[in-house]
């Protein structure tokens, strides 16, 4: 009687801690979710000149796509072709793209990729991964889509088409 009592003392134990420890997750998802629902705030270096661009020098009514990448990175070289590809069809979206890559790394990426004739498009150093950290990075690239009110669409790991980036920034 008295190990029947034991196992199911212990199976309520670990019960409770599973269910608290499943809630605590889904709490933490849910404050991250409310910090990256709006643009967040940052000031960073721009990788050309080194002048401080901000979240709030972003053109409001236009839809943004913020991307975190790195030069190396070769699904970022295959989105950045995409972009080169289909300059014309990028729309009114306000493009930021995020590296905490070294300077002349991101230089030579932009300037291979013809990156710097893209309207509308800023590339940001983040070496000390500010934003990076803020935004909870997973893996690269990572593009986080806002609407023309400035809320979160989405949130996309890995390679995704350009077509699909700028239909969920029109949203």
């Amino acid at each position: 009687m008295k190990k029947r009592k034991t196992i199911f003392v212990c199976i309520v134990t670990v019960f409770s801690f599973l269910l608290g420890a499943s809630m605590f997750m889904l709490k933490q998802k849910h404050d991250f979710r409310q910090t990256i629902a709006n643009i967040p705030e940052f000031c960073l270096p721009q990788s050309n000149d080194s002048l401080l661009f901000c979240n709030t020098q972003i053109v409001k009514g236009n839809p943004m796509v913020l991307m975190y990448l790195h030069p190396e990175c070769d699904i970022c070289q295959i989105e950045a072709q995409q972009m080169q590809q289909r300059l014309d069809h990028t729309g009114k979206i306000q493009w930021i793209l995020v590296s905490y890559a070294e300077r002349d790394s991101l230089n030579k990426f932009t300037t291979t990729y013809r990156l710097n004739e893209i309207p509308d498009l800023n590339i940001l150093m983040d070496s000390n991964f500010e934003l990076y950290n803020r935004l909870q990075v997973k893996g690269i690239p990572s593009c986080y889509i806002y609407n023309r009110q400035h809320k979160l669409v989405k949130v996309l790991k890995g390679i995704e088409k350009l077509e699909t980036i700028i239909k969920l920034a029109n949203r």
